[in-house]
């Protein structure tokens, strides 16, 4: 199916659909993305670089990588390809959440083999704080960089959330929302931090309808124009990556074994 983003953009700007718990017919009404401020961009910070060099990883007899070696510079990349070759591994080993390899990983110059301030993870699975509810939740983000929480971020926090759809909820805490909210949730403290050079994405609409996916998409690109910053995302949905443009790395042999 052909989709013209033109047109879902100017959608975008005035109306869209939110997703609705499966078990409830529930009426939301998602604040347009133009209301969202922009994020406040970092002046004079150099160009971030991401580099994977000589990087191997097998489980078992199943070689996944050999010697793979790729830079990223500022920019949205997509990984792609079928179930089972490495997408998910490899984003893993980005977060400093498997440090089963040889080779190397580093940002700006700075080797890690754990998780780690500079990379910023969304997961498939949400991760949410149960005892905390929606603004709580959204800036703990820069707990992570002890970083002192200022009204304008308070603010940006809660104008992020109503661009997500949340603005009905936002002291609401995980238990109360719907799949689709909590996951909409988990993606807010991504959009907000303007601290990590690397955020990625694992599967991140996989609880929202098609026209979420595009408001997220918007959001995202939105938020890498402000910050310079490297994100990737995986995904299935030839949807989601043709609207977030950028770079898409699909994960043949060819790519993964040198």
């Amino acid at each position: 199916m052909k989709i013209n983003l033109n047109d879902v953009k100017s959608k975008i700007t005035s109306h869209i659909m939110p997703v609705q718990p499966a078990t409830k017919n529930v009426s939301e009404t998602i604040i347009p993305v133009t209301a969202m401020p922009s994020i406040v961009k970092t002046e004079g910070k150099k160009e971030n670089i991401l580099k994977i060099e000589n990087f191997s990883l097998s489980f078992g007899e199943n070689e996944l990588f050999r010697n793979l070696n790729y830079e990223f510079t500022p920019g949205i990349y997509t990984f792609t390809g079928p179930s089972g070759v490495g997408k998910s591994t490899l984003l893993r080993a980005i977060a400093g959440l498997n440090p089963n390899y040889t080779g190397t990983i580093s940002i700006n110059g700075v080797q890690y083999k754990k998780p780690t301030p500079m990379v910023h993870m969304v997961h498939q699975h949400y991760t949410s704080f149960p005892w905390l509810n929606c603004i709580e939740n959204t800036l703990m983000v820069y707990k992570g960089h002890r970083v002192r929480i200022t009204k304008e971020m308070r603010e940006n926090a809660i104008n992020v959330l109503k661009s997500l759809g949340l603005e009905e909820h936002l002291n609401k805490k995980p238990g109360q929302l719907s799949g689709g909210q909590d996951q909409r949730l988990s993606l807010a403290s991504a959009l907000i931090n303007n601290i990590s050079p690397v955020i990625v994405y694992d599967e991140m609409t996989s609880a929202l309808d098609e026209k979420n996916d595009f408001v997220v998409a918007e959001l995202i690109k939105s938020h890498q124009r402000a910050n310079n910053n490297i994100v990737i995302v995986i995904t299935h949905e030839e949807h989601v990556k043709k609207a977030l443009g950028g770079t898409d790395i699909f994960f043949s042999e060819s790519f993964r074994l040198h």
